[in-house]
């Protein structure tokens, strides 16, 4: 299958594969390098089809929409013989380690980051569907502010327009926000300044309602607590 005509074409000769980050249906992942025209490299992730080459041109077709909005990987374009994606590399400790090894108060940063990122990507026309903390890199720099990238859009499925129809394709994003809150609760610590979330998110079902209210809940937790 030939790549859309919006997609830039990029040689497979241009690539050097490296290490292999992961693989599932929708293909292998590897690390790699994009030699440019001036001969410099860039490192990249190749995402190579295994069978369907279809569903490597739709995750790439998602990824060119939404133009990074979420902290979602640059396209630099896509293979024909074999049917790879090629983008950028996003920084970042995946978001079930960063949740071990940071502080209370940088992991509920991250949530409510993710929060945002999210709706930035609602807001380019697309829901992920297959958001989990596998799915989302957190990047801290040497002054602790953090970015979230959301990565791997093999799932992501476009928004209609139509309200009630967006409201249920996005629902299982929303689903995922509040089980990713529920993950804070291991990191939190049992005070009374954390009672309140605690509490709360512990009870939560998972829709959208309830997301708003842990990211609400997250952000008065950040604003109103001493943290050391």
């Amino acid at each position: 299958m030939g790549a859309p005509r919006q997609h830039q074409i990029v040689s497979w000769d241009s690539l050097t594969l490296t290490d292999v980050l992961g693989s599932g249906v929708q293909g292998v992942v590897h690390k790699g390098y994009l030699r440019l025209e001036n001969d410099t490299r860039i490192e990249v992730v190749v995402k190579k089809a295994l069978e369907n080459d279809h569903n490597i041109i739709e995750e790439a077709t998602a990824l060119h929409h939404v133009g990074g909005a979420g902290g979602t990987p640059h396209l630099y374009g896509v293979t024909e013989d074999p049917v790879a994606m090629v983008m950028s590399l996003c920084p970042g400790t995946p978001l079930h380690i960063f949740l071990t090894v940071e502080s209370q108060e940088h992991c509920l940063q991250a949530f409510v980051k993710i929060c945002q990122a999210l709706r930035d990507f609602h807001e380019a026309g697309y829901a992920h569907r297959d958001l989990h903390c596998a799915n989302v890199l957190v990047e801290k720099d040497i002054r602790d502010k953090l970015q979230v990238h959301i990565i791997d859009v093999g799932m992501a499925q476009p928004l209609t327009g139509n309200e009630r129809s967006d409201r249920n394709i996005v629902s299982k994003d929303h689903a995922s926000l509040v089980r990713i809150a529920k993950n804070l609760l291991r990191v939190l610590s049992e005070t009374s300044d954390t009672a309140v979330f605690r509490d709360t998110v512990r009870k939560m079902k998972p829709n959208e309602m309830n997301a708003r209210l842990a990211e609400e809940l997250a952000t008065g937790l950040l604003n109103h607590t001493s943290w050391v």
